[in-house]
């Protein structure tokens, strides 16, 4: 009988310890204190040994029922988009984490660890498309945030830009001529060359009200294409002024409107050059006398390439790749002569499209194999007036020219 006591005794006492073992676990601490008070309670109002163990043990066997059901009976989810928000946060906390972000939907932490009380890792659902998956023995523990509002769709890309600022530029009307900027007193006017060097280069920069269609253009005198309201007497009527103006020390500003420049693309492939204050495009049939004008027809019609070289220097127009096809500019025809023969090597100068003395350049004529072409380039067998790929003009008759194949 003794030894029956005192093992009733050492069960007390370990149910006692383990409660209060338990309490520290517990995902809410006031649920172990009310268990502690009611094993308290039920040591004061029992009889003997026997009746306070069997209730001690019917407590805590509801205890740990109920316990076993609300936790191990949980589903389990993934949650995706998610990101980590901490490795030492409880169920709880990571609930009001959740909470406090309106655009969170779903807090996860470990499967079956949502009502241990232990500070495990915590997961929060953020951006597009918020969902969970998965079924009861996967992922983890999942809390759906009611107060959850969805959130506000990403902007947009920014707009890819045509240039970059500071590139340069080359541009060519309708005649297959190079614009240029002539001095002409204090400001520039646009004058037209057969050739591409540094007057006949241009510079593209972003304009300052940060529209990514919006650039300004300066020539290598440091002025600035500019479309003024001031007219221009033209067949009879009057037109606005095209030409580069002189600000001198004066720095672009957001508030540069007449001097807006976009690009505008026709169904050709060619370009028109806009101004988007006034509602012009730029005329090229005067020299010197640019108008602008409110329709985007053949004058107003403009190939553009981009140039290598800081404004030009060191190349040529043959070196410069055409916007938007990526191939190099159309020359016309050229015939070289030989220094002892009329038409073999060597030739009496370099020629002008970056040849030498026993090779031709693009366009130049005549060749009878790839080998007398610069590197690069192939000979082109002609019958009679045959076209030249990227080249213009008829040439000579069943001379043979160098082309780009790339053309």
């Amino acid at each position: 009988m003794m030894i029956a006591q005192l093992g009733y005794k050492f069960l007390a006492l370990l149910i006692t310890v383990g409660v209060f073992s338990a309490t520290g676990y517990l995902p809410y601490s006031v649920v172990g204190y009310v268990l502690l008070f009611a094993i308290m309670y039920i040591y004061i109002t029992s009889k003997d040994t026997e009746d306070m163990l069997f209730r001690i043990l019917l407590l805590i066997t509801v205890y740990f029922t109920v316990s076993y059901v609300f936790t191990y009976t949980k589903e389990g989810f993934y949650i995706t988009p998610s990101r980590l928000i901490s490795h030492s946060m409880t169920a709880k906390q990571c609930q009001d984490m959740c909470e406090s972000n309106k655009h969170c939907k779903f807090a996860n932490v470990p499967l079956g660890t949502s009502r241990s009380g232990r500070r495990t890792t915590c997961w929060n659902s953020y951006g597009q498309g918020q969902r969970a998956y998965g079924s009861s023995s996967q992922g983890g523990d999942t809390w759906q945030n009611k107060n959850y509002v969805q959130p506000p769709p990403p902007p947009p890309p920014p707009k890819p830009r045509m240039f970059r600022n500071g590139e340069y530029i080359a541009i060519r009307n309708y005649r297959g001529q190079w614009l240029a900027a002539d001095p002409r007193g204090k400001h520039d006017q646009i004058g037209y060359r057969p050739w591409r060097q540094t007057w006949e280069t241009f510079q593209v920069l972003h304009h300052p009200n940060g529209n990514p269609d919006h650039y300004l253009i300066k020539s290598i005198h440091g002025k600035w294409l500019i479309f003024n309201s001031g007219w221009r007497w033209h067949r009879d009527r009057r037109w606005y002024r095209v030409y580069f103006h002189n600000f001198g020390s004066r720095r672009p500003t957001k508030n540069w409107t007449w001097e807006i420049i976009e690009f505008k693309k026709k169904s050709n492939g060619r370009w028109g050059i806009y101004n988007p204050y006034h509602r012009r495009y730029m005329d090229s049939a005067r020299q010197h006398e640019s108008i602008s004008k409110p329709w985007h027809r053949l004058h107003e019609e403009f190939r553009i390439y981009k140039v290598p070289t800081a404004w030009g220097r060191g190349s040529r127009e043959w070196q410069d790749k055409e916007l938007g096809t990526g191939k190099y500019a159309v020359l016309p025809l050229v015939n070289r002569r030989g220094r002892y023969q009329s038409y073999n090597p060597p030739f009496r100068t370099r020629g002008s499209r970056g040849g030498t003395y026993n090779k031709l350049g693009r366009c130049e004529g005549d060749c009878d194999s790839d080998s007398q072409c610069m590197p690069g380039l192939k000979c082109k067998q002609r019958n009679g007036y045959e076209r030249v790929p990227g080249c213009t003009g008829r040439g000579s008759r069943v001379w043979d020219y160098c082309y780009d194949p790339k053309s």
